[in-house]
């Protein structure tokens, strides 16, 4: 359901700066991946955050792309949700949704990074988390809106589920993938945006959304007690495991991540960052518990 009168420039916008910025960084690789030069000069290592450079990357990184597929996929995710959530939130509400998920997932990315590889040198780049934001405010305001989840085998096998159920399978293949696999995918930047946009949807759209609302009490008190209402007992169990798996792994791991920080003399940056990473989890698990039915407007 789009907003009446209201476009999403943003979003459009968005896509065509990324899609820009990779033609000109891909153009000699003839646009199937960026010069390497690329990765370490606009990507983002939490070792950068001794200095300023690791402010810089947090935001320039979100606009880098590794390959094609890269690209391709990260845009297709954003013109299909941004959209919405653009309409909803206004341009500068969205943008801020949109840049704050992303840096919200870096940092993620950043404490989680030797648990899984014992270092701190390994650089990040694209869209990826402030997309996951999206897909975190899209959980939290439209979880019965009924998506399609396809899983491309030999046999391309195909369901719809409500975007709740699909967006938890999406969080469970990401922190499998994150915990078992790895690769050179950063995953838990993927569940740090989307815990991120948790709760930056509803700062953002709270306000939006009760002016939806009925204004009579009664109505409103019925409203809110509806049982379809909001994510459920199921929904919210499952929700809630999710989200607290990587900040209990940072927990159980906490020693080792302060001895590499220690050797890569970031200890207070990641310290720092841990601190907001595990506020922003523990906030939005209160959201999930809570406010979820005031935010449902799927």
């Amino acid at each position: 359901m789009f907003h009446e009168g209201r476009k999403a420039y943003i979003t459009y916008l968005l896509i065509i700066l990324n899609v820009v910025i990779y033609v000109i960084f891909s153009w000699r690789n003839s646009f199937l991946y960026i010069d390497t030069n690329v990765l370490t000069e606009y990507g983002f290592s939490p070792i950068d955050m001794r200095g300023l450079r690791g402010l810089e990357t947090l935001i320039t990184s979100m606009f880098i792309h590794g390959n094609i597929f890269h690209i391709f996929f990260n845009m297709f995710v954003l013109y299909y949700f941004g959209r919405e959530l653009e309409t909803l939130l206004n341009g500068f509400r969205y943008l801020i949704l949109y840049i704050i998920s992303g840096v919200i997932g870096s940092l993620f990315y950043s404490i989680t990074l030797p648990v899984i590889y014992s270092t701190f040198n390994i650089y990040a780049v694209g869209a990826s988390g402030a997309i996951s934001g999206l897909l975190g405010g899209f959980f939290i305001l439209y979880p019965h809106r009924i998506l399609t989840l396809c899983i491309f085998t030999p046999i391309p096998i195909c369901g719809s589920f409500n975007a709740s159920i699909f967006l938890m399978i999406w969080i469970f293949i990401n922190l499998v993938y994150g915990i078992f696999i790895g690769g050179n995918i950063a995953f838990f930047a993927h569940i740090g945006g989307f815990v991120g946009g948790v709760v930056l949807a509803y700062v953002l759209a709270r306000n939006i959304v009760m002016e939806m609302l009925p204004r009579d009490k009664y109505l409103y008190e019925i409203l809110m007690s509806y049982k379809g209402r909001g994510l459920g007992f199921f929904s919210k169990t499952i929700s809630l495991l999710l989200i607290s798996i990587p900040m209990i792994i940072v927990i159980f791991n906490f020693p080792h991540i302060y001895y590499i920080s220690d050797y890569y003399g970031i200890t207070t940056q990641i310290m720092f960052s841990s601190a907001i990473c595990i506020l922003v989890s523990i906030t939005s698990i209160y959201i999930v518990l809570f406010k979820d039915k005031e935010l449902d407007i799927s």
